[in-house]
């Protein structure tokens, strides 16, 4: 089984852009913060979403608010252009929910 549900806040505005073939994906990133007796902790997850999702997730989601994610996780391996092996975790993200509420200025 390979499946992650995560609550965290966005770490920035998410970034969109569209294959070849015209689908849409967008990329971003959830800081997931975890209270440890005394002290704060954060950690960091990279995510991508595609579709409507995508499109969604971007238009009315910024910098710091709440999302509920639903996805898996998934490694993406790579070559650079020297050569060198790199590889990289991320969730591939299959529902998200807006948590945060909406301000005055968001309410059409």
């Amino acid at each position: 089984m390979n499946s992650v549900n995560l609550i965290g806040n966005l770490v920035a505005d998410a970034e969109m852009r569209f294959t070849t073939s015209g689908k849409a994906v967008a990329n971003f990133s959830v800081a997931h913060n975890k209270k440890l007796k005394d002290e704060e902790k954060a950690s960091f997850f990279d995510c991508v979403i595609w579709d409507k999702a995508a499109e969604a997730l971007t238009k009315y989601l910024v910098k710091g608010k709440k999302v509920g994610l639903t996805g898996e996780l998934n490694q993406r391996r790579w070559k650079t252009d020297a050569g060198e092996n790199r590889s990289k975790v991320e969730i591939i993200v299959y529902n998200v929910d807006f948590l945060s509420k909406r301000e005055e200025s968001e309410i059409f």
